[in-house]
């Protein structure tokens, strides 16, 4: 809760989401009678017929038609204090938040209740609430709901509960949003990387020990290394991430994603674990030794890249995600952007339990840098490597 919000609050009229309180609720050493009161404000609230959160804001003196005084509250309790003094009465649990906070030099309180499937009702009377009443919040006063009010809430849960909510965030390594700030990519350009030359260790006793030396010498190196550089610097690194906030499991998932080129620059995908490893100078002369065989890996990749370069799509398939689970691209989708601009994207997640895909949209600015590099470059960038390297 902000300044800026209660400050827009106090100019409303109190109404079904909407109230303020002079004092703090009495809970200490009051008879059920008075303690009752905080849990009906919060049944009819977490019940009444609105878009957004509710908000009961104590410590503000109503003078209608002016904005409510602000004049603080003196007592404090804390937010686990009133979540089990509701939430022990009430069926099922409400959502909810107490929050005490400086405002305009006193103390206020502020509850904010989200909107949430109702209804809402207390199983058994405790003070001025009655058993298995639903009470609803009708503008600024406190109503008793109707049978088939409370038959319609029953129908809106349940169809808030169907829901499919699922976010899709496309991550950097270390867990920040791709698509927060710009981002770079360049472009390096060798020439014909075919006609680089052979690498060789060069030892000063030459002749025949300059040849056993250069025995496991990789010949490609140089080749290898400028094909590492131009795919690795001109890619942007997604991880690939989907949390399924439904109450329902999702399976046979199946993500696709697309660059859109009418809303962008134009891009070209490609799976991570497809871009080069970092080259070696030296060969092994036994290839397989110490190499454990990767019994994980499945006939069916759950990441792959489909089409022609500028028509591509990018395939991920998750075999089930449970309600509350995020599930994470082992491997990640390598983005190569071809100029600078905004680089747009179309997604869509379907699965077994969606009667029809759920639609995404990304964009980011990206800025595409372009070089031409030779091989003293190589040369040079290799040999002040520790660990810097990329040009």
């Amino acid at each position: 809760m902000t300044d800026d919000l209660i400050d827009g609050l106090l100019y409303r009229t109190e109404g079904s989401d909407l109230d303020f309180k002079a004092e703090q609720y009495a809970l200490s050493g009051e008879d059920n009678e008075t303690k009752s009161e905080l849990l009906k404000d919060i049944l009819a609230m977490a019940n009444a017929w609105r878009e957004g959160p509710a908000y009961i804001l104590l410590g503000f003196k109503e003078e209608k038609p002016n904005p409510p005084q602000v004049i603080g509250i003196s007592e404090f309790h804390d937010d686990a204090h009133f979540q089990q003094l509701v939430n022990s009465k009430v069926t099922p649990k409400i959502q909810f938040k107490y929050e005490v906070r400086p405002y305009r030099g006193v103390t206020v309180g502020i509850i904010t209740i989200p909107k949430q499937p109702r209804p809402f009702f207390a199983p058994r009377t405790w003070g001025r609430v009655l058993a298995n009443t639903v009470y609803v919040r009708r503008g600024s006063s406190t109503a008793t709901a109707l049978p088939d009010e409370i038959a319609k809430m029953g129908a809106e849960a349940e169809e808030e509960r169907r829901r499919p909510l699922v976010d899709i965030s496309f991550l950097t390594a270390e867990g920040d949003d791709v698509f927060a700030v710009k981002r770079s990519a360049r472009i390096l350009d060798f020439g014909s990387i075919r006609d680089l030359p052979d690498f060789s260790f060069r030892s000063s006793s030459g002749g025949i020990f300059n040849s056993i030396e250069n025995l496991n010498t990789n010949s490609n190196y140089w080749r290898d290394l400028a094909k590492w550089l131009s795919a690795h610097l001109a890619a942007i690194p997604v991880h690939v991430h989907v949390y399924n906030r439904s109450s329902f499991a999702l399976s046979d998932c199946k993500l696709e994603i697309t660059v859109d080129t009418e809303a962008g620059v134009a891009a070209g995908f490609r799976s991570g674990s497809s871009l080069p490893d970092y080259p070696q100078k030296e060969r092994s002369l036994y290839p397989l030794s110490g190499r454990i065989p990767n019994f994980a890996i499945r006939d069916e990749p759950n990441l792959s890249v489909e089409g022609e370069e500028g028509k591509q799509r990018c395939i991920v398939r998750f075999p089930k995600i449970l309600p509350g689970e995020t599930a994470i691209l082992d491997n990640y989708l390598a983005i190569f952007p071809q100029e600078c601009g905004i680089l747009a994207f179309r997604s869509r997640l379907l699965a077994s339990e969606l009667s029809e895909p759920l639609p995404y949209r990304h964009s980011v600015e990206v800025e595409v840098l372009r070089d031409t590099k030779t091989i003293e470059d190589l040369v040079n960038a290799d040999a002040g490597k520790t660990p810097r390297l990329p040009l």
